[in-house]
């Protein structure tokens, strides 16, 4: 039982070694093992350990990694629960979880293996129900168990699976025993879409504006009082009457912008896309001799 044990120990020691790209790994559930004295079934739970890392290609999570998942409540029941096994495999960080059992009928001449592998996802990819062997002449319950969990084992064909989850295409119906589940649709807009609204809103969103400074030049410029020459008839009027000015530059400058940009947004709704994304437009103002100059360029 010590060398078993050994073994065992040596053999988990070994995966750790092996590169981890390209190998499927797995958490191993320790063995079921029912009917059985107390000392055959810590031999026959090594044994398990034993045959299932001897399997070529793989790797196996270390002992105490599965110890502390199976401490978990989620960890509980992984020999009814394919969600326990998930979460198994989620805790050791590996792709698979495992779990094997070994019971002896009543007489004792029969021994009866069971296996599941779950992936991470949940999806049971490996099933043995029941793998039944008949004891021969005098061997012993470990000699039996030992061959029935070689077969049980071999069955599996753990390094067959793959090392990561298989991405299902569109369309397609089951991939590795568990079925595309298709999830919400989501609708993005099209990226030619998105750019004329962000230009066009921005510029109704400045004419807006532009309007409102507008009316509050017209409002306050018809409030002042001139002594027929153009001269405003107090000092304090003509700073209202610099106001007004200034409040009506501005209403004219964000006006032309809007303006610019709303017609800029039509055109790029409007027009086929070119090879180049649309670029956002550029607006260059420049002071001039009683008001402004606007430039507004944008490729598209």
């Amino acid at each position: 039982m010590k060398s078993a044990r050994m073994v065992g120990l040596l053999l988990l020691a070994g995966t750790a070694s092996w590169a981890a790209n390209g190998l499927p790994r797995f958490a191993v559930h320790p063995l079921e093992v029912g009917d059985l004295s107390p000392k055959d079934q810590e031999t026959l739970a090594a044994l398990w350990e034993v045959l299932i890392a001897s399997v070529p290609d793989i790797e196996m999570a270390s002992g105490p990694r599965v110890s502390e998942a199976l401490a978990n409540a989620a960890g509980k029941d992984c020999q009814t629960r394919d969600s326990c096994l998930a979460f198994l495999a989620q805790s050791t960080d590996s792709v698979y979880g495992v779990f094997g059992a070994l019971t002896v009928s009543p007489k004792g001449d029969e021994l009866v293996a069971t296996a599941r592998v779950v992936r991470l996802d949940g999806a049971l990819v490996r099933q043995i129900p029941a793998l039944r062997l008949e004891r021969t002449g005098g061997s012993s319950l470990v000699e039996s168990g030992r061959i029935a969990l070689k077969r049980l084992v071999d069955e599996l064909q753990l390094g067959a699976l793959p090392a990561s989850i298989p991405v299902v295409a569109s369309g397609a119906g089951q991939e590795s025993g568990s079925a595309k589940v298709p999830g919400p649709e989501v609708r993005m807009p099209a990226p030619m879409r998105v750019a004329p609204i962000a230009v066009g809103g921005a510029g109704v969103a400045a004419m807006a504006v532009g309007l409102g400074f507008g009316v509050a030049a017209l409002a306050d410029r018809g409030s002042l009082q001139t002594d027929g020459t153009n001269r405003y008839v107090t000092g304090e009027q003509a700073v209202r009457a610099a106001g007004v000015d200034r409040n009506a530059s501005v209403a004219l400058v964000l006006v032309a912008a809007g303006g610019a940009a709303v017609v800029t947004g039509l055109g790029l709704l409007v027009l086929p896309p070119g090879p180049n994304p649309p670029s956002a437009p550029r607006v260059a103002v420049a002071p001039t001799r009683g008001g402004a100059a606007l430039t507004l360029s944008s490729e598209f």
